[in-house]
């Protein structure tokens, strides 16, 4: 009789070997012999996790665990699993049991710290990384894993120390190379981040993070031709969560009387930007469109097309793309026959440089909302000046583009001028902790962007840092902040590089006056070099680079880029 060691030998070959299914006939013959055998189990929940079957996988390495409880492994292999099943919290718990079992096991620390990360407690995880290379100091694993902690924690030369460790370990170490690319183009070294990355798809062609990093950093750079390709593998890299999409994908064929399904993805300012493309989509399900949704009409060869967007897009859109069917959070539209991701439209279309759809203003504040805000703001003296000083915490770019609310505070020296506040979210509330900072706060009514184009209508110019609000702009596109033939009235500092065309940003936002930051935190410093201050701005208006004052003090321009 083959003994229960001898056939676990055998399974754990078949697996390693890949052949599963007769790996996991040695481990039942083992259970069969002797049930509950922790062995036996552990084994063959490795088997079902490598198989796919991950909560079959946890459920086998729980009764492991029942069965041995003191066993190291089993529970770091637990909280792995746990990890990759989204149970963050059963994770850590695994993960520190292991380490309480045996201090010194550096796969149980690295994987705990896995665990931390996705738990955000970043400095924890990079600690237990440090941990898992002290033990075992040629771990690549952990130094990446200690990178992805570090970068996280914006700490990004040393994260970049981190990854450059894992490679110079692990030469096809594709993850690695990724991370540190992505590491790189954070910390404004680009040249080097795309020589990581493509280093990173050289080793693992289908690397879909490493291909839509790339792109980025090719739109930044304008070169659309490579970089819309390369940016379509976002759809399939670790940022998309649930299902994929699209799953009956749009390849700009022909939409004659055809229902297409347009997904707003990723950030407000995203769907700001290329909403740009709706009426080009517009355009080719059918020209008849537009004028036969009011009426009820609709030609056989007219196509339709519906877009999902964020609840607090919903108004603004609806008011501004009448010949599309819009839902927000609620809905559910018609089954159609493609469907496209939003920034997935400026590949499809052939975007570059000197073709970007740059009609503005192609969004406008609702009429209603803009008299209101007219109304409402018409008694604050002076110019009316909004400020936006933070973006969502949860931004990856935040902790270069948001600003303390002191940094602006030289602006309000400026005489002759109103500020009121466009900032919401959980800064918001800054405007209380600075009292002689005299600025209106609306943060209260700004209940979707609809209220906030409408507002914009009634300012002669907004202070921004980059955030949704760089894309609103006056309903009547007069003379702007860029120039004279309808430009905005914004000023948009940028705290770093922005997605799209890195030197040559103004493509996109032509009415919009970029202020860029050459260095992470340059704009919150107030002592030294006066360069480019927002304060300096208002200094200089009127000027023949910014508003000009009619007189009515008001400036003759601004809408939604």
């Amino acid at each position: 009789m083959t003994s229960i060691s001898d056939l676990l030998t055998q399974a754990e070959q078949y697996r390693a070997a890949g052949r599963l299914i007769e790996a996991e006939g040695f481990c039942r013959r083992a259970l069969e012999a002797q049930p509950n055998e922790p062995s036996a189990l552990h084994v063959l929940g490795i088997i079902a996790h490598q198989g796919g079957k991950l909560g079959e996988a946890i459920g086998h390495i729980e009764r492991a665990i029942k069965a041995a409880p003191d066993v190291a492994l089993f529970h770091a292999n637990l909280g792995e699993m746990c990890r990759l099943a989204g149970r963050i919290d059963q994770a850590v718990a695994a993960g520190r049991r292991a380490v309480k079992l045996q201090s010194n096991y550096p796969e149980a620390l690295s994987n705990l710290g896995a665990a931390l990360y996705e738990r955000k407690n970043y400095e924890e995880a990079a600690e237990s990384h440090r941990r898992a290379i002290a033990l075992k100091p040629d771990f690549a694993l952990a130094h990446s894993n200690l990178g992805n902690a570090l970068h996280a924690l914006k700490r990004f030369d040393e994260a970049i120390a981190a990854y450059q460790r894992a490679v110079a370990l692990a030469p096809n170490f594709g993850d690695a190379w990724s991370n540190l690319g992505t590491t790189l183009h954070h910390a404004g070294r680009y040249d080097e981040g795309m020589a990581a990355l493509r280093r990173a798809i050289a080793l693992a062609p289908q690397h879909a993070n490493a291909h839509s990093g790339l792109g980025i950093m090719l739109l930044m750079r304008g070169d659309f031709a490579e970089g819309w390709d390369e940016y379509e593998w976002r759809l399939l890299s670790s940022e998309v969560k649930g299902p994929r999409f699209p799953q009956r994908p749009w390849q700009g064929e022909s939409l004659a009387g055809k229902h297409i399904y347009v997904q707003a993805e990723q950030g407000f300012g995203d769907t700001l930007q290329f909403a740009r493309y709706l009426p080009m989509l517009q355009s080719r399900a059918g020209t008849a469109a537009l004028a036969s949704e009011a009426s009820g009409q609709r030609g056989n060869s007219t196509g339709r097309v519906s877009f999902r967007v964020h609840q607090s897009l919903l108004a603004l859109m609806r008011d501004n793309f009448p010949g599309a069917e819009l839902y927000g959070d609620r809905g559910t539209p018609a089954p159609a026959d493609c469907e496209v991701a939003l920034l997935s439209l400026p590949r499809l279309f052939k975007t570059r440089l000197e073709t970007i759809p740059a009609q503005v203003p192609y969004l406008h504040a609702p009429a209603e909302a803009a008299a209101r805000w007219r109304s409402q703001l018409a008694a604050l003296p002076g110019r009316k000046v909004g400020l936006v000083w933070a973006g969502r915490p949860e931004h990856a770019n935040d902790h270069r583009r948001s600003l303390d609310l002191a940094a602006l505070a030289l602006l309000g020296t400026v005489p002759g001028v109103s500020f009121v506040s466009l900032q919401v979210g959980p800064h918001a509330s800054d405007v209380a902790r600075h009292p002689t900072f005299k600025i209106t706060d609306l943060s209260s009514q700004l209940t979707d962007f609809a209220e906030t184009a409408g507002v914009v209508d009634a300012l002669d110019l907004v202070i921004t840092v980059d955030t949704a609000v760089a894309h609103h702009r006056r309903r009547d596109g007069q003379a702007g902040v860029a120039d004279e033939h309808g430009g905005a009235r914004v000023v948009a500092l940028d705290g770093g590089a922005p997605r799209i065309a890195l030197e040559r940003a103004q493509s996109m936002v032509s009415s919009v006056q970029i202020y860029r930051q050459k260095s992470v935190g340059e704009m919150g410093r107030r002592r030294g070099a006066r360069r480019r201050r927002p304060e300096d701005v208002l200094q200089r208006w009127p000027s023949s680079r910014f508003p000009r004052l009619g007189a009515d003090g008001r400036g003759r321009a601004g809408g939604i880029v």
